[in-house]
């Protein structure tokens, strides 16, 4: 089912202030003025995030907002700037594209504790690399992690990623999300 600015506002009223997205009459009668979507968590890799159904389809929140907000074409990735994806003020949200990646929290299953540093299992040294566009830019090889770190933050900061990215984002579990 494609989309439609048109169809999108018809159906929902949409809260910039709050990022929420109710039901109208039209979109569904019975459900009028209540928020529509839900609270989703990814099994893969317990990424949260809100969605909402449509006539039997499933939608990013998100992406809804965006298109009741900018109408078509919508980029191909949005990003939540503060890498909060449940909130979804628009003020919140920017044209990800080609940028997304550059947003990211720390990964549960980094082991090092410091994005884009590993431990070389050969040398026992720490080795910083970090990711753009797909390819691995590889930073070299560190003593001590903290050297490691900050050549890759300084590599980061270089070509225009976030400042947050890579920090934790563990304030933003599920249990802190609220619904209206």
């Amino acid at each position: 089912m494609e989309l439609t600015q048109e169809f999108v506002r018809q159906i929902f009223d949409y809260n910039p202030k709050t990022g929420a997205l109710h039901w109208t009459p039209t979109g569904c009668r019975t459900m009028a003025g209540r928020r529509a979507g839900y609270v989703n968590r990814s099994q893969k890799d317990d990424y949260v995030y809100r969605v909402v159904q449509i006539r039997g389809k499933v939608f990013l929140e998100h992406r809804v907002i965006w298109l009741h907000v900018h109408g078509n074409p919508l980029p191909s990735q949005i990003d939540h700037k503060n890498r909060n994806a449940t909130d979804n003020r628009i003020e919140n949200m920017r044209d990800g594209t080609g940028i997304n990646n550059y947003n990211f929290s720390l990964s549960t299953r980094n082991t090092t504790g410091a994005m884009g540093v590993t431990r070389n299992k050969q040398s026992g040294k720490y080795q910083a690399s970090v990711k753009v566009r797909g390819k691995s830019h590889y930073l070299g090889l560190y003593e001590n992690l903290e050297d490691a770190a900050e050549a890759a933050r300084a590599y980061r900061e270089k070509m225009g990623f976030d400042p947050g990215h890579g920090t934790s984002l563990a304030h933003y579990h599920a249990d802190k999300v609220t619904s209206e």
